[in-house]
């Protein structure tokens, strides 16, 4: 389980942080990625899944733990702040694989 210091805090932070992110995306995903304040120690993840996406919480649950388990090395080693917003369904390999190709477009 990944510690609440390590999730993104999307009520309180989001609006600040979409000013100074940087925007990445592909036919299923939009990355925001911005480099974490020197307040902060490691990166933050967090992920948006809307209803349109898929209409059962468990489900759009499951997609976010395991998006967020893909993105957490990623954010903490590199000390940066992802935000994944998903726009539409697709096979969990197809959103990883997109996940990587907009890591290594963005030059994360």
């Amino acid at each position: 389980m990944i510690s609440k210091s390590s999730k993104f805090p999307m009520r309180t932070e989001f609006f600040t942080f979409r000013k100074r992110a940087q925007i990445a995306h592909s036919l299923h995903l939009l990355l925001y990625y911005a480099v974490a304040p020197q307040a902060k120690l490691t990166g933050r993840s967090g992920v948006v899944i809307p209803k349109k996406v898929s209409k059962l919480a468990t489900s759009r649950n499951t997609l976010r733990r395991q998006l967020i388990d893909a993105m957490f090395p990623l954010a903490k080693s590199n000390n940066i702040d992802l935000i994944l917003f998903v726009k539409s369904m697709a096979p969990v390999d197809v959103l990883f694989s997109e996940l990587n190709q907009l890591v290594q477009a963005a030059h994360v």
